[in-house]
């Protein structure tokens, strides 16, 4: 992927900050560590079928958890799904759960950010600056 320097400056940097993945929203998860496993020793179809099993079955039983918004940011994009449509979701998700300066709230802007950058580079530069400015709030 071609980044503008500008851009490109701008996820290196939001990247800083959000880096911390497992340290917010909800605890460890035992559904993204299976996947992981699987996506690691290279059975990236179970992987996959790992993380879409439990979005389904959290949209039936906690459409508006925390948990949710963590498989919809796994999910985003797969199985022809609407990345930008399940990572909106899972921001207000989110912001409602743990206020707008948490870390999941970062972790989804950028990936937001990440889907909008081949095609609407100013729209992804904005969520950058957006995640840097949450982030840094946070932390003053």
């Amino acid at each position: 992927m071609v980044l503008m320097p500008c851009v490109a400056i701008l996820f290196f940097a939001a990247m800083s900050l959000s880096a911390n993945a497992q340290s917010c929203g909800p605890p460890i998860d035992p559904v993204i560590i299976a996947a992981a496993r699987a996506r690691k020793e290279g059975r990236k179809d179970e992987a996959i079928k790992i993380l879409w099993d439990a979005r389904k079955a959290t949209e039936q039983s906690a459409p508006d958890s925390p948990k949710m918004a963590l498989y919809l940011r796994n999910t985003a994009g797969l199985n022809g799904t609407d990345a930008v449509a399940a990572l909106q979701r899972a921001t207000d998700i989110d912001k409602r759960a743990f206020g707008p300066q948490n870390c999941a709230v970062a972790q989804d802007l950028y990936g937001l950010a990440f889907v909008y950058q081949p095609n609407q580079p100013s729209e992804a530069e904005r969520l950058l600056k957006e995640v840097i400015d949450r982030r840094r709030a946070r932390h003053l």
